[in-house]
């Protein structure tokens, strides 16, 4: 009998393959559990807002007080907060995912970090599971706020979106939190109880210092991590208010258009009403025309409807770019709008901004002054919400860069 032993060759193949795929997804767990073990203290940050902001207060107060900390930030702009204080960008290929997670664990144990503080860009609570259970295992999670956001992937209510996030941590040893719901403080309350953890309700009160372009709920939970950390609370106190701030956290550029002073605030990464209001109180602007710019996804339609509801209740204009005014043409939504000479959402005017008026801001305060004469005044504060990026936004963002920066005072009260 003769055997072929050239028909073995592609099951050999195949086998080698899989020992070969087998043995790096082992050699990566085994360096994933060496490098947690190189810290003293790991720290993951999620929630829906202030995450990247808590990790910056969180790593400043560290690193300040001499202790060697490593941070991964996952904001507006991905980077990784090193032991010695500076940052680098973090390198991607193709958009973010959770396999930065044991990659950045991994650096900052080489970094010879003792203490890590992580915010977790996961946002779907089977992927917050696995960064925690699996990556990070961190003895304090940290919670700064839950709001509206994320509504396809978390939950439609704040309550469902703050308990699916909580049910997705798995265990750790300490729950810090600043959600300021009465019914998630009492649930998150319950949840550790039953689990042997530690809870830490916090939330800003009079000593609770003032660091400029961060809330104070965030520098709130930041002390309570800190003081875990075993610092007291003045050194806590002098080295959060080093903290550096997310690109272009204060930033104010003007431009002269059409005979009108117009400035440009972005406060794209509050992807919530509730924390681009706050956020706009917090610059205490004059009573000059306040004209919101949404930047709204393709891929978060119900975001859209919450802003677009929000941004009705308190401004007469909001300039829009991305699809909602495609979304507003298909039959399934077109009950929601009535048309008019723009379109009309919730009693509102929405008017859409084009490639060619981002690429001439010009065109839109003519468009603005020819459809609402009475808004157009001697200046024009124009604010980017919803989201950080678009190709549009990003090109209207451009144009303003090139005219005059702005300091926060400069503007303050006028």
């Amino acid at each position: 009998m003769t055997v072929d032993f050239s028909t073995w060759i592609p099951g050999w193949f195949s086998l080698s393959a899989v020992v070969i795929y087998g043995t790096v997804l082992i050699s990566l767990a085994i360096r994933a559990k060496l490098a947690r073990e190189n810290y003293d203290l790991r720290i993951l940050v999620t929630g829906t807002r202030g995450k990247s902001g808590t990790v910056r207060l969180i790593h400043s107060g560290l690193v300040n007080s001499g202790i060697r900390a490593f941070g991964k930030v996952t904001g507006t702009t991905a980077v990784e907060l090193l032991p010695d204080a500076s940052e680098v960008s973090t390198s991607r290929l193709g958009t973010a995912g959770i396999s930065e997670m044991p990659q950045a664990v991994r650096r900052g144990a080489k970094a010879g970090a003792t203490h890590g503080v992580f915010e977790c860009m996961a946002i779907s609570p089977k992927l917050i599971h696995i960064v925690q259970a699996k990556y990070v295992q961190a003895q304090v999670v940290v919670i700064p706020t839950i709001r509206l956001d994320h509504l396809e992937d978390e939950g439609l209510t704040e309550f469902e979106i703050g308990m699916n996030i909580l049910n997705s941590i798995d265990k750790c040893q300490y729950l810090v939190t600043g959600v300021d719901q009465p019914e998630l403080v009492e649930a998150y309350s319950s949840w550790c109880n039953e689990r042997d953890v530690t809870f830490i309700h916090c939330s800003p009160e009079q000593e609770t210092p003032l660091v400029p372009g961060h809330h104070p709920v965030n520098v709130a939970v930041a002390q309570e991590v800190l003081a875990i950390a075993g610092m007291d609370n003045a050194q806590a106190t002098k080295g959060i208010q080093l903290a550096g701030l997310e690109p272009r956290a204060l930033d104010i550029f003007k431009l002269d258009l059409a005979g009108t002073e117009c400035l440009m605030i972005d406060i794209g990464g509050a992807n919530d009403p509730t924390s681009s209001s706050e956020a706009l109180q917090s610059w205490q602007l004059g009573t000059e025309a306040i004209i919101p710019v949404l930047v709204n996804r393709w891929e978060r339609p119900l975001r859209s409807v919450v802003f677009s509801a929000a941004m009705a209740n308190h401004f007469p204009v909001t300039l829009v770019t991305g699809p909602l005014f495609s979304w507003i043409g298909r039959r399934s939504t077109r009950k929601l709008f009535q048309d008019n000479q723009n379109v009309k959402v919730f009693g509102a005017q929405f008017v859409q901004v084009s490639y060619l008026d981002c690429l001439r801001p010009e065109r839109i305060v003519q468009k603005l002054r020819q459809k609402f004469p009475d808004l157009i005044q001697q200046r024009v504060i124009f604010v980017l919400v919803e989201n950080v990026h678009g190709t549009k936004a990003d090109l209207l963002r451009s144009n303003f860069e090139r005219g005059q920066k702005l300091k926060y005072s400069e503007v303050l009260g006028k």
